[in-house]
């Protein structure tokens, strides 16, 4: 009948907490900072990411904008990616999402972010990859070598990081975007 419940309850959540303590012995001077100063100097925050990597592109755009930091998120892939990367500028802040193999997709996007003269900061799980040299800051991921939990999982947490870190930065900001927010809500009947 397949395996008891009782044990999938176990492995899954004992493999999230493994990934997230290994995300979490980074050093943050080392592995945060650098992008937190980043973010703080771009005028736009593009954040990139494909399927599950998608969702945590995503996480970043929403927050950063409910934070009061100008967000966006690309999630296209192949030829729509083109018109995507149009649009790039030079004060951008580009964070992408790239676990696992290296793509085309995301080797053109560091490129012209690089040749454009945006900042990127990278999420990976490949502590030796060769996008590291393209990329103004590094962050690590850890990526699920079951599949059992999502592989976006560390990056949402490491996106969360990264937004509670701009909070600190320029609380007032912040706070004024989040009543902001509340009003809206409020006019919108929610």
């Amino acid at each position: 009948m397949g395996a008891r419940i009782e044990d999938i309850w176990q492995n899954v959540w004992s493999e999230a907490k493994d990934r997230l303590e290994l995300a979490s012995s980074a050093d943050p001077a080392e592995a945060i900072a650098p992008a937190v100063e980043l973010l703080m100097r771009g005028s736009t925050i593009v954040s990139y990411g494909v399927g599950a990597s998608g969702i945590a592109a995503l996480n970043l755009a929403l927050r950063c904008n409910r934070i009061g930091r100008r967000a966006r998120c690309i999630s296209s892939d192949g030829f729509r990616l083109a018109d995507d990367l149009l649009q790039l500028g030079s004060q951008d802040v580009v964070v992408v999402f790239a676990p696992g193999r290296v793509t085309v997709d995301v080797e053109v996007l560091l490129k012209r972010a690089r040749s454009i003269g945006a900042s990127i900061v990278l999420l990976t799980d490949e502590p030796e990859s060769a996008l590291h040299d393209l990329a103004d800051a590094v962050i690590l991921a850890p990526h699920t070598p079951t599949g059992m939990t999502t592989e976006a999982l560390p990056s949402i947490v490491l996106s969360d990081v990264l937004v509670q870190a701009l909070v600190s930065v320029d609380h007032e900001q912040a706070v004024e975007s989040s009543h902001q927010l509340t009003a809206l809500r409020e006019q919108l009947g929610y």
